[in-house]
């Protein structure tokens, strides 16, 4: 067995046990053994000591112990600094050159493989730009706000400073808009300016990194590539301008969505 780089298992009953670490389960944790790996029950353990500095607290003892003076993490009935915390909030930095206020929020389940989460952002803009191409086309059009769902799966569980992921999101846009028809009275020489309001619902399959850094702080990139339908007044104002060109009627167009995340962990 290889115990150059070795995670380390921390008891209840005051010892410890440098293993690498299979897998993590309601139950149990699976670790290398000699011959063939060792199933150890959640309930004896105290704490798992990653070989990259990450600590998880699997149980809380009954009194405060410390179980090795000459180690740096100690345990002395708080969470110790790393211990892994699936509560993590951030905000979408890259975002803000549209003038949107992106706000994330995810729970990571106990296994650490899958995150859910949720979104909601607002736009401060007066009109549309050109990051929301199919919106700017639009006569005075402007981005009111962004609500989504996320579903993220984590392969390297956060054993890793930075982590691979990949998920899908739902995000659902709204935006007003002035629409134009014919005028019934004046006939299809003129025309009549109304407002409207439209929507994107967009599914979007994203990936990109987890990265981890100081007291609780992560860096998170995302890349998220995917399509919505079109509908309503939205959907006849695009394929207007469309046929005047000569193109051919859509129901679909494609999405894109950046995001360079901040956030810390509770």
């Amino acid at each position: 067995m290889n115990i150059a780089a070795q995670d380390k298992i921390y008891f209840l009953n005051g010892s410890s046990r440098e293993a690498k670490v299979l897998e993590i389960s309601p139950e149990s944790i699976l670790i290398e053994g000699e011959e063939e790996p060792v199933t150890l029950k959640r309930e004896n353990l105290l704490l798992i000591l990653f070989k990259n500095g990450t600590v998880e607290l699997i149980n809380s003892p009954s009194q405060d112990v410390i179980y090795n003076p000459n180690a740096p993490v100690k345990f002395s009935g708080t969470h110790p600094d790393g211990i892994f915390k699936p509560n993590h909030f951030s905000v979408n930095t890259l975002a803000l050159c549209n003038a949107d206020v992106a706000a994330f929020y995810e729970y990571i389940t106990r296994s650490k493989i899958i995150g859910f989460g949720v979104m909601g952002a607002y736009n401060f803009n007066l009109r549309a730009t050109y990051q929301n191409p199919y919106i700017a086309r639009l006569i005075n059009a402007k981005k009111n706000y962004d609500v989504g769902a996320t579903i993220n799966i984590y392969p390297w569980a956060f054993k890793k400073r930075t982590t691979f992921y990949f998920g899908m999101m739902l995000k659902y846009t709204n935006f007003s808009f002035d629409g134009i028809k014919p005028d019934p009275i004046n006939g299809a020489n003129a025309l009549v300016y109304f407002p409207a309001t439209g929507s994107q619902l967009a599914t979007l399959f994203t990936n990109g990194t987890h990265t981890s850094f100081g007291q609780g702080f992560f860096i998170k990139t995302m890349l998220g590539l995917g399509a919505f339908k079109l509908k309503g007044e939205y959907k006849e104002q695009i394929n207007n301008e469309r046929n005047s060109s000569g193109y051919k009627r859509i129901n679909y167009l494609p999405k894109i969505y950046f995001g360079v995340n901040l956030g810390f962990n509770l």
